[in-house]
C-alpha cells in the first residue's frame, strides 16, 4: 500500500551527485543496480532497500542543514527504542536483528521525507539532480 506522500513526491537522484557529494563505491554501485544512473527517490524503494544504504551518512551529506536537522529530529526515537532493545535483550540475536532492521527502516523513511520536504529544496546549480514532484489530482 501506498502512503499519501509517496503518490504526490519524488524527487529524482544520479549516481553523479552521489559521486561529486563522495559516497564510496560500493554505495555507488549498490545505488546503479538498485535504479541505474538515476532514479525517483520513493517512501517505497527507501523502505526496500533500508538496510542497503547508509541513510545517516546521505543524511548529513546530501541534504541541506535544515533537512538534516528534520531527518536526526525524526530518528531520535527510533535510534532510542533500538539502545532500549538491544541493551535489554542483546543476548537474543532474532531480538537484535528486528531492532537492526527497525532502525534501518526508520532512517530510510526519515531520509525520504527529508529529501522531499519544502527544507531541502536545492539552489539552482547545487548537485546533479532535478525536483520531479508530482501532484495526484484528488
Amino acid at each position: 500500500m501506498e502512503s499519501a506522500v509517496s503518490k504526490l513526491q519524488t524527487r529524482k537522484i544520479t549516481s553523479r551527485f552521489l559521486i561529486q557529494k563522495g559516497a564510496c563505491d560500493a554505495q555507488i554501485a549498490r545505488f546503479i543496480l538498485v535504479g541505474g544512473d538515476d532514479l525517483d527517490l520513493t517512501e517505497e524503494l527507501c523502505l526496500k532497500h533500508a538496510e542497503k544504504f547508509n541513510w545517516t551518512w546521505a543524511a548529513y551529506n546530501l541534504l541541506t542543514d535544515t533537512a538534516c536537522l528534520r531527518y536526526s529530529v525524526a530518528i531520535t526515537e527510533a535510534r532510542e527504542a533500538y539502545f532500549r532493545r538491544v541493551n535489554r535483550w542483546w543476548a537474543f540475536w532474532d531480538t537484535y536483528e528486528n531492532a537492526q532492521r527497525d532502525l534501518a527502516l526508520a532512517r530510510a523513511c526519515a531520509f525520504y521525507h527529508a529529501w522531499v520536504s519544502p527544507e531541502n529544496q536545492i539552489a539552482e546549480g547545487h548537485g546533479e539532480y532535478t525536483l520531479n514532484i508530482s501532484q495526484a489530482s484528488a
